[in-house]
């Protein structure tokens, strides 16, 4: 993310982080993440499916320098992929594969092995 959005950033970063051979801790997450989780909030209305024109915009990252938080880059859009899957078919959830591609380009891959908190704990905090 550092190198699309913050790419002067990004190279002097990258210069320290090889050798140390550790993320630059200007990157590293806030002390509120190791306490609990956080979250987005997305319209759980508006829903797209998969191939769907969403339009977004790259907001969030001035607004957090603005010293407020993200607000109007919160609400987004959710997307669902074409293939639904019943909970009985996932036996380890905290194994999963991720994946999110815009206009056919992969731009992220994850998992869900290694969430610093699990999906029962994000929940009861977000409930």
């Amino acid at each position: 993310m550092a190198r699309k959005y913050l790419p002067t950033a990004d190279k002097g970063a990258s210069g320290l982080e090889r050798p140390a051979g550790r993320t630059f801790p200007g990157f590293m997450p806030a002390r509120l993440w190791y306490r609990q989780p956080v979250y987005y909030m997305s319209n759980a209305l508006t829903i797209g499916p998969s191939g769907a024109t969403i339009a977004a915009h790259d907001v969030q990252l001035a607004e957090m320098r603005g010293g407020f938080g993200p607000h109007g880059a919160t609400h987004f859009a959710s997307s669902m992929s074409s293939v639904l899957v019943a909970a009985s078919e996932v036996p380890d959830g905290s194994a999963l594969s991720t994946r999110v591609g815009v206009n056919g380009v992969m731009v992220a891959r994850g998992s869900t092995s290694g969430m610093r908190h699990s999906a029962g704990e994000a929940l009861a905090h977000a409930s």
